[in-house]
């Protein structure tokens, strides 16, 4: 089929930073193809297969290919249809930040979301979010960042949040409650709920919580989750990147507030998935 491939101006301004690496092999495939071409495209492997004379003759991700009108708009629900339990979701959203459920069993009762769901959505949601925020972590020690994250060092960087003071107080407040996020709790009582758990460690556990030992194997946890549920992580990653710098906003008590009336895109999980989903 024939297909059309984004010019290098049009990669950069969709994603806006992007590895020199990526950027070099791709300007050689348009200097030696065009944008376009003929191509086999896998949508399940998320790859493109350019043809010359009915053979591939190389291969690239499939966010290279423009959308036509018709695909650009067509959006499903694929994630937001599969329910799952509460409980469940819940569990995920603190066992990838190695946090035991004892801490927080005061605040969210177990036996009140058992037999309650959620969508599939709002658990890669909040393990989207919780990668954020580990990465801020990362990025306000001064520690070395692997480039697939790019994006969402940028943010942490426009927003001048690795300039903030650095809280453990705070930073495990902002996990904690995207967790809790996921029985239903809406976001400022959740936040509420997140600091008075909190208040109950001992100082030693939420060093330990949010040290960067622990920081780092929380998130190789969530990207082996995301892979684990069928889901591309690094779509998953630019999907909450788009999220969170579509955002504006100011700092207020050393969070992100973002603007009210502002149009923010909305991160489409379903072009992350890779295979059909059985949690």
């Amino acid at each position: 089929m024939k297909i059309e491939l984004k010019t290098l101006d049009e990669l950069k301004k969709e994603y806006e930073e992007i590895p020199e690496y990526v950027l070099e092999d791709y300007k050689e495939v348009l200097e030696e193809f065009g944008t376009k071409v003929e191509a086999n495209v896998n949508k399940d492997e998320k790859s493109i297969e350019i043809l010359l004379d009915g053979k591939p003759v190389k291969k690239i991700h499939i966010n290279m290919m423009k959308e036509s009108e018709d695909e650009s708009e067509e959006k499903t629900n694929k994630l937001k249809e599969i329910k799952i339990k509460m409980s469940d979701a819940f569990k995920v959203a603190l066992s990838v930040q190695k946090i035991p459920m004892g801490v927080l069993k005061d605040e969210v009762k177990m036996s009140e979301i058992e037999d309650k769901e959620t969508s599939m959505y709002e658990l890669v949601d909040a393990l989207a979010d919780i990668l954020v925020f580990m990465i801020g972590r990362l990025v306000k020690n001064g520690e070395c960042v692997n480039r697939r994250f790019n994006r969402l060092v940028e943010f942490q960087l426009t927003r001048r949040l690795d300039l903030l003071e650095y809280s453990s107080v705070n930073e495990l407040s902002f996990t904690l409650e995207e967790a809790i996020e996921t029985t239903g709790i809406k976001s400022e009582e959740a936040n509420k709920l997140a600091k008075e758990a909190i208040k109950k460690m001992q100082p030693d556990s939420i060093l330990k919580a949010t040290s960067m030992k622990t920081t780092k194997t929380s998130i190789m946890k969530i990207v082996n989750k995301l892979t684990e549920l069928g889901l591309d992580a690094q779509i998953v990653i630019d999907e909450v990147s788009k999220h969170i710098l579509s955002r504006t906003g100011k700092i207020e008590n050393g969070k992100f507030i973002k603007d009210a009336n502002v149009k923010v895109y909305e991160p489409d999980y379903d072009k992350a998935v890779m295979v059909d989903i059985h949690f």
